[in-house]
């Protein structure tokens, strides 16, 4: 395990003001195909929260998985949470 995981401490989050929402994706296994963008967009009329990966090609076979973590302020109550992954063949400069 890498020693910076070992050492790692988690911030503290006060969830009575706050929501965590995650996801995992599957990337490239090399430095240059690691790209990614996370966005987060509210929805009120739908009563909606999502979660937006945006991935870019690579010229890499290998995959490896990565986690996005974002903090939101508290949700309110009825509210939902929808996660969409996106491919962008365009090369991000």
């Amino acid at each position: 395990m890498k020693e910076y995981c070992v050492s790692a401490v988690a911030p503290k989050i006060d969830f009575q003001q706050y929501t965590l929402i995650g996801v995992g994706t599957m990337v490239g296994g090399c430095p240059a195909g690691n790209r990614l963008d996370v966005a987060v967009e509210q929805d009120e009329a739908r009563q909606v929260y999502r979660l937006k990966v945006t991935t870019y090609d690579n010229p890499c076979r290998g995959l490896s998985y990565r986690q996005q973590w974002v903090l939101v302020k508290k949700m309110p109550v009825g509210y939902k949470v929808e996660f969409a992954e996106v491919n962008d063949s365009k090369r991000r400069k």
